[in-house]
């Protein structure tokens, strides 16, 4: 009949359109254009799945916290979000002990003092714990080595000969003293300023100048 030869001339044309690793999953259905192209169609976004997938692993694995002027907790909220996005895409997410692994491991070897208390503390394999000791690891390292500052048209000498130490908080490592900050754990706790209502911002660091004699 008309119909079948017809079938027959579209199936024909999918046999011959595809390559060898598409035809094996073509095999007892190569009289029925409509199941082939249906089959070819779950392969291409299987594959599809799957690149996405080994994508998202490498990303996982790779990523690192290389610039100081991105927030660390962007940088740790970065890696969770990988790992959301791996829970939707695997039944055998990372464990929150993998969780932990990696973001330690994205850190620079200025953090290893805070990476090994963290290893050594009974707390290790609290999350809330090791972020906020990571966190504290940075206002120390912030603390103590301070930023170096050049300015334009001036010899490297010159330029090095003053040193900011920027003020961060200890309890939520924003641009105040511990003393003004009103976040959760704060001395100042719910006792919000009105220009931070009024601009929903967090004031800006405050900087102690250091000049070389």
């Amino acid at each position: 009949m008309a119909w079948e030869k017809s079938a027959a001339a579209a199936a024909a044309e999918l046999v011959a359109a595809v390559n060898d690793s598409q035809s094996v999953h073509l095999r007892g259905i190569k009289q029925d254009p409509r199941a082939m192209w249906e089959t070819l169609e779950l392969v291409h976004r299987s594959g599809k799945a799957k690149n996405n997938s080994l994508s998202t692993w490498n990303e996982f694995h790779i990523t690192q916290y290389t610039n100081y002027s991105i927030p660390l907790k962007a940088h740790i909220g970065g890696i969770l979000e990988i790992s959301n996005r791996l829970r939707d895409l695997f039944p055998d997410p990372p464990s929150n002990k993998q969780i932990i692994a990696r973001i330690l491991s994205s850190l620079p070897r200025d953090f290893d003092q805070a990476v090994n208390a963290i290893s050594d503390h009974s707390n290790r394999d609290d999350r809330n714990y090791v972020v906020g000791r990571i966190l504290r690891g940075k206002f120390t390292i912030c603390r103590n080595g301070g930023l170096a500052v050049t300015f334009p048209g001036q010899t490297s000498a010159l330029a090095t000969t003053i040193t900011i130490e920027p003020v961060v908080c200890s309890n939520c490592c924003r641009g105040h003293s511990l003393e003004q900050c009103f976040h959760k754990g704060g001395p100042l706790e719910g006792n919000i300023p009105n220009w931070f209502l009024k601009h929903h911002q967090t004031p800006q660091a405050n900087f102690t100048h250091v000049f070389a004699l």
